[in-house]
């Protein structure tokens, strides 16, 4: 931000309008697309939360957007009021369980493609029920309490509002136990995320190949593996794109490190989203 806009250049406002309508608009299509079906799986259950919990995120860019064009030239004089409001606390939840709950959904879509691959014979895991408990244990048991306890219990430590004008509920060279703890828990879920995704996709493709040499060859499944492994190659380099860069800034800046805030507002604007708009591709 500067003195006069919550967003300091034109360059950042282009692409929050930008990415916000690209996300709502891939995982509004993705969501009605497979709600439309007639008999959904349990994969079409998962791939619709994430559609929804992606979409949390875009409408928190949107936020950040017609906010941004409300305080437009006159941003020092209304900044306490736009970082005590209800409306920044709010997007700050979303944003942050946006991101927790959408890194789960990815790794349960893919352990339920892993053992639909590997172990085709487990009934469990082609049942509509599995995919709901697993949906409910992380999204409303897990994640919904550690964003809704982090940002409650930021305020119960004294702090009438957020500490950036971005409004997310990380911490900033540690001033804050609760903010500490939702940044430690995005590192933590993000690299346990990102790992689990690789590595299980590294098995789903060796599986494959293991089962083509077991089998007659044929031509047609010599190519059956080509389109996980190319999955693998854009799940894992998409992911690395967002998760990485977040990761390392929020842990300098975890760390004391002095991260200008202009870095972290073009993490949440720039790289964070970009999982939000590719995922329902």
């Amino acid at each position: 931000s500067s003195c006069n806009d919550l967003l300091s250049n034109v360059e950042m406002r282009v692409i929050i309008w930008i990415i916000s309508t690209f996300s709502l608009l891939f995982n509004t299509l993705s969501f009605l697309l497979k709600i439309r079906k007639k008999k959904m799986k349990p994969f079409d259950i998962l791939v619709m939360s994430l559609a929804i919990s992606d979409m949390l995120y875009g409408i928190y860019l949107f936020i950040l957007g017609i906010a941004d064009q409300i305080f437009r030239g006159n941003y020092v004089g209304k900044e306490d009021m736009w970082l005590q409001s209800l409306t920044c606390k709010f997007s700050g939840f979303i944003s942050l369980f946006s991101m927790l709950s959408s890194s789960y959904i990815l790794v349960v879509i893919t352990i339920f493609r892993f053992m639909s691959i590997c172990f085709p014979l487990k009934f469990l895991f082609k049942q509509k029920r599995t995919a709901g408990l697993f949906l409910a244990f992380g999204l409303i048991s897990f994640f919904f309490l550690i964003s809704i306890l982090s940002i409650l219990f930021y305020f119960a430590e004294g702090n009438s509002k957020t500490q950036n004008p971005t409004c997310l509920f990380f911490d900033i060279g540690f001033t804050s136990y609760s903010l500490g703890f939702a940044t430690i828990s995005f590192i933590v879920v993000q690299s346990i995320s990102l790992l689990v995704i690789f590595v299980l996709y590294i098995l789903m493709i060796a599986s494959l190949r293991k089962s083509q040499e077991s089998l007659a060859k044929s031509r047609s499944k010599t190519q059956s593996s080509s389109p996980v492994s190319f999955h693998v190659i854009a799940v894992t380099v998409t992911n690395m794109m967002c998760w990485l860069p977040s990761c390392i800034v929020y842990s300098l800046s975890l760390a004391g490190y002095p991260v200008q805030i202009s870095v972290i507002t073009w993490v949440a604007i720039v790289i964070m989203p970009i999982n939000s708009a590719l995922n329902p591709c």
